[in-house]
C-alpha cells in the first residue's frame, strides 16, 4: 500500500504533541507552572484512535478483502494484548513495590485493565486503537459483501451509530469509529474541499485552541471534543501540503512518524524514572526548568534510538524479526 506523506506528517505531530504533553504534567509536579498551550495538546489522546479508524476507512476499505479483514483484526489484537501485558507488569511487579504516580491503585486491576479505564491504567491508547481496529475489522465485513458503494456507506454509518450507542462512555474509543464514519469517501472528500485553503486551516487551529482553553475538561465533552480532534487532524493533514517542500525532505519526521508506537511505549517508562530522579536529587527545581530538560531528552533519545533501530532493521536477525512483529 502506498504511503500518505500527509498521514506520517500528521502522526509526527500527534507523536511530538503526545511527549510534550506527558512531559509538562511530568513536571509540573506542584501545580505551579501553567500554559494555556497545554490544554490544546489534550486533543492527542483521542487523535490517535481517530487516525486509526480514519486509516481503516479511507485506505483498507478501498479494496477489502478476507486478508484486509484479517490483518486488521491481528492488529488490533495484538495491540490488545501489549496493552494488557505492559498494564500487568506495571501493576503487579513495578507499581506493586513502587509508586510510580500514574496509576491508581485498586482493588480489581483485571476489571480496570479490560475496561481501559484512563485513571487506573496505562497506554490505555492502545486499548482504544485496538477496539478500533477490531471494530475496523468487522465493518469490513460489509465492504467485501456489498458492491454497491452508496448501500457500503449507509450500512457503514448505521453501524458505527449503533457502536457509538454501544462505545458511549470511552470518549477514545468513540473518536475512533467517528474517525472510520469521517474517513468514508463521501465525509473525506466534503471535509478536505472545506479544508482546501489556508484561512480554513488557521481559523481550525485557533478554534481549537479556544475551545481547549475555554472549556474546563473537555473531554468530557464528547461532541465538542471530538470536533477539536476532527479539526486538528484536517488543519495538519492540508498544512502538510503547504510545507511539503520541507516535510518531504526531513529525515526526522520521517523516522519519528514510522516510529511512533515505540516511541509511545519507549517515553513513558524513561518519563517516569528521569522525573523521580530530578525530583529526588533536585527537590526544588523549577517546573518549567524540569519541563524543557525532560523534552529534550525524551526528543533526542527518541531519535536516536529510533535511528539505531532503522539501522538494525536492515540486516535480517532476531532483533529485526521480533521488533516488525511487534510494531509493523
Amino acid at each position: 500500500m502506498e504511503r500518505d506523506n500527509s498521514l506520517d506528517f500528521v502522526k509526527f505531530a500527534y507523536i511530538s504533541m503526545m511527549v510534550t504533553y506527558h512531559c509538562f504534567y511530568s513536571a509540573n509536579y506542584d501545580h505551579s507552572f501553567q500554559l494555556d498551550i497545554n490544554r490544546y495538546l489534550v486533543y492527542v489522546s483521542g487523535s490517535f484512535p481517530f487516525m486509526a479508524g480514519y486509516f481503516v476507512s479511507a485506505h483498507y476499505f478501498k479494496q477489502p478483502s478476507k486478508l484486509i479483514c484479517q490483518r486488521l483484526f491481528t492488529r488490533g489484537a495484538k495491540l490488545i494484548l501489549i496493552y494488557i501485558i505492559l498494564n500487568l507488569i506495571f501493576i503487579y511487579i513495578v507499581n506493586k513495590n513502587i509508586d510510580l504516580g500514574i496509576i491508581t491503585r485498586s482493588d480489581n486491576p483485571i476489571k480496570n485493565i479490560l475496561i481501559g479505564d484512563p485513571s487506573r491504567v496505562i497506554y490505555d491508547i492502545l486499548y482504544s486503537i485496538g477496539i478500533v481496529l477490531t471494530i475496523g475489522a468487522a465493518l469490513s465485513v460489509i465492504h467485501i459483501r456489498v458492491s454497491s458503494k452508496h448501500q457500503r456507506y449507509t450500512l457503514t454509518v448505521l453501524a458505527s451509530a449503533l457502536l457509538i450507542i454501544l462505545f458511549n462512555k470511552s470518549v477514545l474509543i468513540l473518536s475512533g469509529i467517528t474517525g472510520i464514519i469521517v474517513g468514508l469517501p463521501y465525509t473525506r472528500n466534503f471535509l478536505n474541499k472545506i479544508y482546501n485553503n489556508k484561512t480554513t486551516v488557521i481559523a481550525s487551529y485557533l478554534l481549537g485552541l479556544l475551545l481547549a482553553i475555554f472549556i474546563d475538561n473537555i473531554k468530557e465533552e464528547a461532541i465538542i471534543y471530538i470536533l477539536g480532534i476532527i479539526m486538528l487532524f484536517f488543519s495538519l493533514k492540508h498544512t502538510y501540503k503547504y510545507l511539503k517542500e520541507y516535510i518531504d525532505k526531513s529525515e526526522i519526521i520521517r523516522l519519528l512518524s514510522r516510529h511512533s508506537l515505540f516511541i509511545y511505549l519507549f517515553h513513558v517508562p524513561l518519563l517516569i524514572i528521569t522525573t523521580k530522579l530530578f525530583l529526588k536529587n533536585v527537590p526544588t527545581i523549577d517546573p518549567s526548568f524540569l519541563f524543557i530538560i525532560l523534552l529534550l531528552l525524551i526528543s533526542y533519545s527518541s531519535i536516536i534510538v529510533t535511528q539505531r533501530i532503522e539501522i538494525a532493521n536492515k540486516h535480517k536477525n532476531v532483533f529485526n524479526t521480533v521488533y516488525k512483529s511487534i510494531f509493523n
